[in-house]
């Protein structure tokens, strides 16, 4: 594991099966899977997985919810199949593998009252015949409401499409981040429009980034979703061209002695997620020469270039005193979250509160997307945003 990757406990690599975390109150649901070294441990981590749904590694958890144990204390090993967390309609906590979860959610899919809900459990157990009747229903509910059927198509496309196709591709590109040096993160989210009876999506150029194997598993899977898409709502899907992110290059700081000191201190840093923290403190503690900054430097990364265009409004608020550009920074701390590679949300959180944490507005706006995330990654990283906070 290199230094970009998501902190995992190096020392654990064969665990026990101990409960659930919720991440919410309605049943049935979706949890988060915790397990622990040993039967006699207090200690809970969750499995983290490969582009190929195996197990290899495990994250400590700061339990922040309500935890259900289980009876069957089961071994979970690094290279194992990827396990999961259920919680069904009568409150029961299921753990195990999807193939282990799929009778049980068979048993009382039918009687769920959310019809949404049983389209994401029929889909997460590939239940395909049961998946495009729930499909077909869920599309005509929001036909109904929106009385727009392009309006529905684009939602439904954005749902059920776009953010399974995202994990996807996801996957690949959290696997190879943590075996390179060099960053692969970037935003992933697609457009979505509507033509005659056809729904157009377009994703961003990181998918051109993966190599010829990952693509063709992609075309596989994506092929699948979009069969399920068409047939759920009527709608023909096309793929149009890939956007492209204009190459940067190597970096051209600003003449300024000090601003070429501030570019060359932050480069040193191998985290993106650091590097971005350090630009804002930079802009924080000298407007002037933080909006030089910011408007020159560039990075190896996708994500902090990409964050960069968030941030080219700071260089054009000229003339805010100190506590005008805490208060713009913190207003951007949302849209940097979102910009952010999924499996690394905690960690740009950790390094915004470990950077920024001592200025009150920042350090609110980051423990405000802190908890109210449901990702793993970030309910794992809440206990250290929370104690850099503090100390700060």
């Amino acid at each position: 594991m290199n230094s970009n990757s998501t902190p995992i406990d190096l020392f654990v690599s064969r665990t026990f099966a101990h409960g659930i975390l919720l991440t919410q109150t309605s049943t049935p649901a979706f949890a988060v899977p915790l397990v622990r070294p040993n039967k006699k441990s207090n200690l809970d981590y969750t499995p983290t997985v490969d582009a190929f749904g195996m197990i290899d590694g495990f994250m400590p958890v700061e339990a922040q919810g309500k935890i259900l144990t289980v009876q069957d204390n089961f071994s979970v090993e690094i290279g194992q199949e990827e396990i999961f967390g259920l919680i069904d309609p009568d409150g029961k906590p299921l753990i195990g593998t999807k193939k282990s979860l799929q009778p049980h959610v068979e048993l009382w899919i039918g009687q769920v009252d959310d019809i949404v809900c049983q389209l994401n459990m029929s889909l997460f157990c590939d239940f395909e015949k049961v998946s495009v009747a729930f499909g077909k229903k869920v599309f005509a509910n929001k036909v109904a409401e929106l009385r727009d059927r392009d309006a529905a198509a684009r939602w439904f496309a954005s749902a059920f499409t776009c953010a399974p196709m995202c994990r996807e591709v996801s996957k690949l590109l959290y696997a190879r981040s943590r075996n390179h040096e060099d960053d692969v993160i970037g935003d992933l989210s697609p457009t979505v429009q509507t033509g005659r009876k056809s729904v157009r999506i377009d994703f961003p150029d990181e998918i051109l980034d993966l190599d010829e194997q990952s693509q063709s598993g992609l075309k596989k899977r994506f092929a699948e979703i979009v069969s399920f898409s068409e047939l759920s709502t009527g709608y023909s899907f096309y793929f149009g061209p890939f956007a492209r992110f204009k190459s940067r290059g190597r970096p051209d700081y600003p003449e300024d002695a000090h601003s070429v000191d501030s570019g060359i201190e932050i480069h040193k840093h191998k985290r993106q997620e650091r590097r971005l923290a350090e630009l804002l403190r930079v802009y924080l503690h000298d407007e002037w020469e933080g909006s030089k900054l910011l408007s020159s430097y560039t990075d190896s990364s996708k994500y902090v270039n990409k964050s960069l265009s968030i941030l080219s409004n700071l260089s054009e608020s000229k003339g805010r005193d100190h506590s005008g550009r805490v208060a713009l920074v913190a207003s951007f701390i949302p849209n940097l979250t979102r910009a952010a590679f999924p499996q690394q949300r905690g960690i740009l959180l950790i390094e915004l509160a470990r950077v920024l944490g001592k200025h009150t507005i920042i350090a609110a706006a980051i423990l405000h997307q802190a908890s109210k995330s449901n990702q793993r990654e970030v309910i794992a990283a809440r206990s250290a945003i929370q104690d850099f906070i503090s100390n700060s």
